[in-house]
Parts: C-alpha cells; structure tokens; sequence
C-alpha cells in the first residue's frame, strides 16, 4: 500500500514539475503519469481483491505480502503459500484439507492432514521411495520431507509433484504442488514459499 501512495505521489511531482516546461514536455509527462497512475490503480484492485477474504475459499486468508494462509477447520493444519492459489478445487476434496488452483488452472496446490499411525521420517520415506522410485527425497534440519516426482492428474496427465511432508501426533501434514512439467521454472520458486506450520 505505501508502494502505491508513493507511485501516486511520485505522478502527481512528475505532473506539477513538468507543467512549468513546454507543452510538449507537458503532454509526454502527462501520459507518463497517466500510465504510472493507471499501474497503480491495477495493484490497489489487484490488492483488494487478495486481501478480501469473502472472495477467497473458507479456511484461506491473506497472510502476508502475496501470500495466503489455510487453516483446517479442526486446526490440525495450517499451510502458507503464494496467493496464486486462491481457487477451491472441487473435484477433489481431501478429508481434512483443501485443494485449491490458480485462476488459469494450470497448477495446483493439494493441502491435507493425513492420519497415518505410528508415521515417521523414515517410514514416509521409505513409502515414497518404494511409490516414487525416481523421486528426489531430501529432509531439512527442521524435519520436513521433500520429495520431487513424476505423477499422474486426476484426468490421467503426466505432471509433476511436489510434496512437502511434515510428521505430526497422529501421522503426518503434507503440501503438494502439481504443474506440468513445460512449467517448472516458475514453479520451483512457488514450491520453496510454501510453508507447513
């Protein structure tokens, strides 16, 4: 928002500065401003769209700048990622989770609590190992369980999935990112936002 006061303000000096020199200079100024002022009226739309909450599925809220929140209704996940993911997915819904997707649909972002008894680092890891033979499976300092796989959708496509695991009470949390493949450069940064909390 401070972002967009200042591009505001910063027209309005361009505009009364600019007024004193030629008509010329007046003119080309004015369409400076014009565009930097249209720009800015976008992100205010743009913002206020994110950050009401009636427009956004339940259990998701803005979090932070370009990220949103989901909270589980029983509260035994919570997630944080980018607030491309505003779109509840029906055609699938997770028992204690959400799915959602991006606006154009191209990916999608699945986000659930999973009761799994006597779950572990090292038996999920060894489950997505022995499913996911190819996978890249890597565990941070903080416990959580990264694994990159080839997958199927629910129509049948091959795509990639991204999951971030993390071991809870009664079995595990889990985050996981699918895209087509062709869309992997912008993915990879909105799979390292994403936060199990």
């Amino acid at each position: 928002m401070k972002r967009i006061i200042c591009l505001i303000a910063a027209a309005a000096f361009v505009l009364t500065a600019c007024s004193a020199q030629g008509s010329e200079n007046s003119n080309a100024s004015s369409e400076a401003a014009s565009r930097v002022q249209s720009s800015a009226e976008s992100s205010i739309e743009s913002s206020e769209e994110i950050s009401d909450s009636s427009a956004l599925p339940m259990g998701v809220n803005p979090y932070r700048r370009n990220t949103l929140r989901y909270t589980s209704p029983k509260a035994t996940i919570s997630v944080s990622f980018p607030d491309v993911f505003c779109v509840e997915d029906k055609d699938y819904s997770p028992a204690d989770g959400i799915y959602l997707t991006t606006r154009e649909g191209r990916q999608s972002l699945q986000i659930e609590a999973v009761t799994s008894e006597n779950a572990d680092i090292d038996s999920l890891k060894e489950y997505l190992k022995k499913t996911y033979p190819d996978a890249e499976i890597s565990v941070n300092d903080d416990g959580i369980i990264t694994c990159k796989m080839d997958a199927k959708d629910k129509a049948g496509n091959n795509v990639r999935a991204y999951l971030k695991a993390k071991i809870t009470g009664y079995g595990y949390n889990e985050a996981v990112l699918y895209f087509l493949e062709e869309d992997k450069t912008v993915c990879e940064p909105m799979f390292n936002k994403i936060t199990l909390q």
